[in-house]
């Protein structure tokens, strides 16, 4: 025991020990460089708040004070999938009008091909943009 603690006062001792204190400081830190790395090469999708996958439609409804919600799903204004909640905090001052299909601008969304056809070719409008969650904002023509 005496002679342990006369190495590890030592100069040699001091200098292995510091040694091996970097050598873990290191490997700790290396460590978690490989974790950090893996979680970026993920690709996770990340939403910082709900509704963000309207924000490609933010631009456009900027200075509209109100919007058509066009969906051919069976929901109301008090019952249904969040979607509509999300959009209308998300594009908040703009008020969306669910199935109201008399302004100038209007989110259709919807699954259904044939209803989405069918409603382009009744409003007389032209999709502006779209995101990849099936969505997409039509402008009526004039």
């Amino acid at each position: 025991m005496r002679q342990a603690l006369k190495y590890l006062f030592s100069l040699n001792g001091a200098i292995a020990s510091l040694c091996l204190c970097l050598i873990i400081y290191n490997i700790f830190h290396a460590g978690v460089y490989c974790i950090k790395k893996y979680h970026e090469n993920l690709n996770l999708p990340v939403y910082l708040e709900p509704g963000t996958q309207f924000e490609t439609f933010k631009p456009f409804l900027k200075n509209e004070k109100r919007a058509g919600y066009l969906t051919s799903k069976a929901i109301t204004r008090e019952d249904n999938d969040g979607i509509l909640l999300q959009a209308q905090y998300f594009l908040a001052p703009t008020i969306l009008e669910l199935q109201d299909d008399s302004h100038l601008f209007s989110i259709i969304d919807s699954e259904d091909p044939p209803y989405i056809v069918k409603t382009i070719k009744t409003l007389n409008a032209m999709r502006t943009t779209n995101n990849e969650y099936g969505q997409a904002l039509l402008l009526r023509r004039k």
